[in-house]
């Protein structure tokens, strides 16, 4: 493993216990279910689409951090598309999980896909009142090509935003993606989203 990697690798270890520590709760599940709705969903603003349900929001609703489910929801397809397997797993604050931040971890797997063989992501959402939600996503993605190669793909539909101390950042329709070099030329793509509820 690189020393990038590995500073990516402590990196989210340091967020999932600082999530543990600051939630009070922790739930794992270990393999991609479907799980069926509640019946007492909170009611939704008027402005605030309606987006299908995923697995990921199974574990918050069950355990009453219900504020923030359509806003994992709605980033949540983003971060498994192309994907073989997930697991995932979510945080939340015992006390009042409803009103307060929670977070979703997500490991992946891309099949036999060398040039994609795994990644990991995670969605952290936060109640704004009046049944509105912020949410933001991160996506960490290793690959043995070089970042060259993955600019080349990325600039097809996105552009380059500014180059950060040698790390470039680009804007894609809906994304932000940074490259970040590795050593034996490999790079690591991080792509984040936001979510707000108007």
């Amino acid at each position: 493993m690189t020393s990038s990697l590995r500073l990516i690798s402590k990196f989210l270890l340091v967020c999932c216990l600082v999530a543990v520590g600051a939630a009070g709760a922790f739930y794992l599940l270990k393999t991609y279910q479907t799980e069926a709705a509640s019946p007492s969903e909170p009611p939704r603003a008027a402005n605030v689409p309606e987006v299908p349900q995923t697995p990921f929001t199974g574990q918050l609703r069950q355990a009453g951090a219900k504020a923030c489910l359509h806003s994992v929801d709605r980033l949540a397809p983003q971060l498994i598309e192309g994907t073989t397997e997930t697991n995932f797993a979510s945080s939340w604050f015992a006390k009042a999980a409803d009103a307060h931040v929670t977070s979703t971890f997500i490991g992946q797997k891309f099949g036999n896909n060398p040039n994609l063989p795994f990644g990991v992501a995670a969605i952290i959402a936060a109640p704004q009142g009046a049944e509105r939600c912020d949410a933001a996503s991160i996506r960490v993605l290793p690959s043995p090509l070089a970042c060259d190669e993955l600019q080349k793909a990325i600039t097809q539909n996105g552009k380059l935003l500014v180059n950060l101390s040698g790390v470039p950042l680009f804007q894609t329709d809906g994304s932000q993606i940074l490259l970040v070099p590795t050593a034996g030329r490999g790079c690591v793509m991080v792509e984040t989203r936001v979510s707000y509820d108007e």
